[in-house]
């Protein structure tokens, strides 16, 4: 509708860096895109499988990762947040979200301090039972 205003975007999933079997220790700069502006870089401390993930099934191999953190990237009027950390200035006006379609890319670049890999887990693996999920605050001007 026309009087409503984005004011939020809020993108949860659960994440983990990528090491050679599981390391805890094992850092990844991981950067955020959506639209083709990038929104920022958060750095996961690890790649965890020191314990069965809680969704991870039976079948799923106990040398390789198990479950990451549930991270909240949210996009505002203010910058952009990674469970409230500031990671950039990028607002929700910088990144077209009214586009009929939006593209998000999670990647770790070739030339980042801490290049270890990114793990994006889903429904029925890691700790939490979900797929990346998208939230789109508005608000209703009045006139």
């Amino acid at each position: 509708m026309k009087n409503e205003m984005p004011k939020t975007l809020e993108i949860s999933m659960e994440l983990s860096s990528e090491a050679p079997f599981t390391n805890n220790n094992w850092p990844s700069d991981i950067t955020f895109h959506l639209n083709q502006i990038e929104l920022g870089t958060w750095t996961s401390p690890g790649d965890y499988g020191d314990s069965p993930g809680k969704f991870t099934p039976n079948w799923w191999p106990n040398v390789v990762n198990q479950y990451g953190l549930l991270k909240f990237l949210r996009i505002t009027e203010e910058g952009t947040f990674m469970d409230g950390v500031k990671l950039s200035s990028m607002t929700i006006t910088d990144v077209d979200i009214r586009s009929k379609q939006w593209v998000f890319r999670i990647s770790v670049p070739e030339d980042a301090k801490n290049v270890g890999g990114v793990t994006i887990f889903g429904s029925n693996f890691g700790n939490y039972n979900q797929d990346i999920l998208f939230r789109l605050f508005h608000s209703t001007d009045q006139i």
